[in-house]
């Protein structure tokens, strides 16, 4: 596979056939169906596709990748994508949603109280919409690299 994923890759693939596909998508509150072999869902296919570009790079590494993992079991926060053993975590914002609680100053002041304590934690945060996406792939090499050659 290719060190470099962009959109040529996920075009090509089969989501249905992608080991752990289905692992990608758990956790969403919207149900997710099978059409004519691909993973659909009312999510952005934005943040399908972001997935997967985590799921091939984690592989690619040998690394274990959670989804909706637990970081902070006292206040239930959760990441959409997490590496613990790197402690980097990857959120999708999605912005466009109506029923996101997300956009209201009280939702927005939460996830900021919740990626602050992330932080101070000593997680990295890759944060990402539908319109930089793309860009997780570059970053997430990056942070993989910079953990690697902390430890």
């Amino acid at each position: 596979m290719s060190r470099r994923l962009g959109i040529s890759f996920l075009k090509s693939l089969d989501q249905s056939k992608v080991v752990g596909a289905d692992d990608l998508l758990k956790g969403h509150k919207e149900p997710v169906q099978k059409v004519k072999g691909t993973a659909r869902s009312k999510n952005p296919v934005q943040k399908i596709n972001l997935g997967l570009i985590i799921y091939g790079i984690t592989q690619e590494e040998d690394l274990q990748l959670e989804t909706e993992y637990r970081y902070n079991k006292p206040k239930r926060h959760r990441f959409d994508w997490a590496i613990p053993q790197l402690k980097i975590a990857i959120e999708y914002e999605g912005l466009q949603s109506a029923k996101s609680g997300h956009t209201t100053l009280t939702g927005y002041t939460e996830d900021c109280t919740k990626y602050n304590r992330a932080v101070l934690m000593g997680w990295v945060l890759l944060r990402y919409t539908a319109k930089n996406y793309k860009e997780a792939a570059d970053d997430l090499r990056e942070a993989i690299k910079i953990r690697d050659e902390e430890s």
